[in-house]
């Protein structure tokens, strides 16, 4: 019997035929691959351009706000009544912490360092969500200067953050008290520091440096300074000395007289109206404004003791809050008085021109 050696109907072709659709739908799927990518980096790179970029940024940056100096306020003969000293914050980052051995690390140098309550700082370090928990404000030259060693040997840039900024301070405590005013955490509260805030603050400016994985500075052309606008300074009409003696008399008139309410005196410049001195005692010292003084510390008992009120009930608060109102009011031109002998001069003018 003869053998059939001729090859299957359609063989070779089937096979070309098959590698050849294949070939195709790889092609196309590879394709479709290519295009969702593209579509993708699109996306990414174009559209969410800003988006990515602000989160990059936001992960590297580190930004140190540039508190600017207020500026100081001046006698008539340019001597100091207000002026700033530096003093710094230290923070920390919760979220940037990376496990609790450093976190005990951190907590256990600053207590020690700042005089802090470490278990305090421990619960700070537990708001993970945070990026700025205060741990002391205040803080000596000294207390400073240790910390950025720390921050330095630990590589911890990215956990223990400073920030300088300037604190007011007034030479002379008490003197002027009423007319020169003080500062809160806000800005200016009463007097001139209250009615000149606007000019005396300045402008904040940043310092922003960038920062790598490990929290490394990176190289210093990454780093920006926008500098901080400082306050304008204020020349006052007071006279210290005139001030000095005037508050002098005012004190012993208080006591020779028993005065029932405080006392108040202006010292004026008759043709210009500039004021070379106005004071009201008892006063306050600048440099610690909470502090009630004698008169409104004894008031304060009296009430307290005449009402069976203990130091942390409401109504003694709110007691203490008046009297330190009270204390704060410059009583100069804050008060209605009668007009006394000021009205004479309308009598004496009447009685002229009616020629009596």
């Amino acid at each position: 019997m003869a053998e059939n050696n001729a090859p299957a109907s359609g063989g070779p072709s089937r096979i070309n035929k098959y590698i050849s659709k294949r070939s195709v739908i790889i092609i196309a799927i590879c394709m479709i691959a290519w295009c969702a990518i593209l579509i993708r980096l699109f996306y990414l790179q174009i559209i969410s351009y800003e988006a990515y970029q602000n989160e990059v940024i936001d992960n590297i940056e580190r930004e140190t706000t540039v508190t600017p100096t207020r500026g100081i306020i001046y006698d008539s003969n340019m001597i100091q009544l207000a002026t700033n000293k530096t003093t710094w914050r230290i923070f920390i980052s919760p979220r940037d912490i990376e496990n609790e051995k450093q976190g005990k690390l951190i907590a256990s140098n600053l207590a020690d360092i700042l005089g802090a309550d470490y278990n305090d700082i421990i619960q700070k370090e537990a708001k993970k969500e945070r990026a700025d928990e205060t741990v002391a404000k205040d803080i000596s030259e000294e207390e400073f200067d240790k910390v950025v060693d720390f921050i330095e040997e630990n590589e911890l840039h990215r956990q223990v953050h400073y920030q300088s900024y300037t604190v007011r301070d007034y030479p002379y405590g008490s003197l002027a008290s009423h007319v020169i005013g003080f500062c809160g955490t806000d800005g200016g509260l009463i007097g001139l520091e209250y009615k000149y805030d606007g000019v005396l603050t300045g402008v904040a400016g940043k310092y922003i440096t960038a920062r790598d994985a490990r929290g490394k500075k990176m190289p210093y052309k990454y780093d920006t300074y926008i500098e901080a606008e400082n306050g304008v300074n204020l020349v006052t009409t007071i006279n210290m000395k005139i001030q000095s003696v005037l508050e002098a008399q005012l004190k012993n008139t208080y006591f020779d007289s028993e005065a029932i309410h405080r006392v108040t005196g202006i010292v004026m410049n008759p043709n210009t109206g500039a004021v070379y001195g106005m004071g009201t005692y008892p006063d306050f010292n600048l440099n610690s404004p909470y502090e009630l003084d004698d008169y409104s510390k004894n008031e304060l008992e009296e009430y307290a003791e005449e009402n069976k009120l203990k130091e942390d009930s409401e109504e003694y608060q709110k007691k203490y809050w008046e009297e330190v109102n009270g204390m704060w009011k410059n009583k100069a031109v804050s008060e209605l008085y009668e007009p006394g002998s000021t009205f004479k001069v309308i009598t004496a003018a009447s009685a002229i021109e009616e020629k009596a």
